[in-house]
């Protein structure tokens, strides 16, 4: 049984959208991508590979929240309605 990511389902024209106004980019193991409690205009897609959602204890100790694979979307999306 194969997994299915959030490219699977996605249109052609969401696909193209985001081929257009995106950019890849290659990360290493240790770099941070997201720091807890820092307001991003980013949101992350990861196409290829996975990552760890880490924090930080009261004891300074790092604890990890989840690992999330291919196609995992990360960050806030403000929606705007009419």
């Amino acid at each position: 049984m194969s997994k299915m990511n959030a490219f699977d389902s996605a249109s052609l024209k969401l696909r193209d959208w985001l081929e257009e106004n995106g950019s890849a980019r290659k990360h290493e193991a240790e770099d941070i991508l997201i720091r807890e409690g820092i307001v991003s205009k980013n949101v992350i897609i990861l196409l290829s590979g996975k990552f760890a959602v880490n924090t930080t204890d009261h004891d300074g100790k790092q604890q990890c929240l989840a690992v999330l694979n291919n196609g995992a979307i990360v960050g806030c999306i403000k929606v705007n309605t009419l």
